[in-house]
């Protein structure tokens, strides 16, 4: 896939992508709700050979350091490590990511 640009379709962004199999492909992804850690979007995909949309409902989950490494306990493993992105960094206020290294005692 190669991906062509990026332009708005509304306040979303619409990424252009050129498939092999499937020609020009927009995606661009909708915000639906933001609720009690849980965040629901939807994922369209506009494919210009056909004009068919096909829609992706999608919710994540974001939970606290404390919470993760509770259930982690819970099911029998031990944190061995614990950064803050891919590139072993430390957690700190700014991480967007938490990596857990964890083994089973």
């Amino acid at each position: 896939m190669h991906e062509r640009g990026t332009r708005g379709r509304g306040k979303h962004p619409v990424r252009q992508i050129d498939d092999p199999g499937l020609g020009q492909v927009e995606e661009w992804q909708q915000l639906i709700e933001v609720q009690g850690g849980r965040v629901s979007f939807e994922i369209h995909y506009l494919f210009a050979s056909t004009g068919e949309e096909v829609v992706s409902t999608n919710e994540l989950r974001f939970r606290t350091q404390a919470e993760l490494t509770r259930s982690l306990a819970d099911v029998g493993f031990s944190v061995e490590h614990l950064f803050g992105d891919w590139d072993r960094q430390p957690v700190g206020v700014g991480s967007r990511e938490l990596i857990f290294i964890a083994s089973r005692e």
